[in-house]
């Protein structure tokens, strides 16, 4: 089962829809990343330099290609369950990323099961192109119903083009702690992941729903419980980006 999430990501020259996972090809035009959930640190999910998208256009637009990352975690891993990789984060999106010399769009999101994926938002295959992924893990938690779920990565990666020496990184937050990846390779960055601390022992602590946010070079980690399960717990966490220790 893939989750549907009715966000849109309008990108001048593409846009990315998810439900189940597709991508529908817009007019071409000039690049634009969407690098952090709601387009910029404001939130404010409004690209203005949308020039191809309106009320009349969008109803052309079809679909290019649909990936579905369950069957493809099943396939690689077996203690995987294909029905819980669901889609919480809205995905993001960096053009021409160097991998292996050729230049690249990347749409990168992640799902329930702790996997995060980069796909070729130009994929030849109508059921997705995987450029990288890599499996941070899942932990099984209370539920709200009182029985168990397993959760992984439950919010929008953030793509930095500055870091990793001007290559760039994707930081995302799952299983308590903030992981920093290449952003043409998925590989982990020296010194990461980082720990977020958690203000109590119980698996009711240190969820990760929030998208992280960069500004001035800080790392900006909202955490809150993983259900509606008392005791509530919840906080604001800072990395330092270039050090990777918690300020």
């Amino acid at each position: 089962m893939v989750r549907r999430i009715t966000r849109l990501a309008l990108l001048r020259g593409a846009c990315f829809v998810l439900a189940g996972w597709c991508a529908a090809a817009a007019a071409a035009g000039p690049k634009v990343n969407w690098l952090t959930y709601g387009f910029d640190k404001l939130r404010s999910g409004q690209n203005l330099d949308e020039r191809v998208l309106s009320q009349t256009s969008v109803a052309g637009l079809v679909t290019a290609w649909v990936f579905k990352p369950g069957p493809f975690e099943a396939a690689i891993d077996s203690s995987v369950v294909a029905s819980n990789a669901a889609l919480h984060g809205q995905p993001v999106v960096a053009h021409d990323i160097r991998v292996l010399g050729k230049p690249t769009d990347l749409v990168i999101v992640g799902d329930q099961n702790g996997f995060l994926f980069a796909l070729d938002a130009n994929s030849p295959s109508k059921t997705g192109t995987v450029v990288w992924y890599n499996d941070l893990g899942r932990r099984t938690v209370p539920s709200c119903s009182g029985s168990t779920r397993v959760v992984g990565i439950q919010s929008a990666a953030t793509i930095d083009r500055l870091a990793n020496g001007g290559h760039g990184a994707v930081f995302v937050a799952t299983n308590g702690a903030v992981h920093a990846l290449a952003l043409s390779t998925g590989v982990e960055l020296s010194g990461w992941p980082v720990a977020i601390p958690r203000l109590a022992a119980a698996d009711t602590d240190g969820a990760t729903h929030d998208a992280i946010n960069i500004a001035g070079g800080k790392l900006y980690v909202g955490t809150s419980s993983n259900c509606d399960v008392a005791p509530y717990w919840g906080r604001l966490v800072r990395i330092d980006e270039a050090r990777a220790k918690v300020d």
